[in-house]
């Protein structure tokens, strides 16, 4: 389902921008994803697909990936 470069990549973005990638609130998974959805429309190669959600942009894969760096 995910690959593991997007998580490597995920991981590295993350620490560059400063992005709290704690998940226990929804207000940080709505950053991640608003962050990525930005990214992704300056360029960034990453495999997820937006669609639009309640809080905006949203993409089952991003969520897929951090849902499972967080049970490690």
């Amino acid at each position: 389902m995910y690959i593991k470069k997007d998580i490597e990549r995920f991981i590295q973005i993350c620490e560059y921008l400063g992005i709290n990638s704690n998940i226990s609130t929804i207000t940080n998974r709505i950053i991640i994803q608003k962050v990525f959805y930005i990214l992704k429309k300056f360029g960034l190669k990453f495999q997820s697909r937006f669609n639009w959600y309640k809080y905006g942009p949203y993409s089952s894969y991003l969520a897929d990936i951090y849902y499972q760096i967080d049970s490690f």
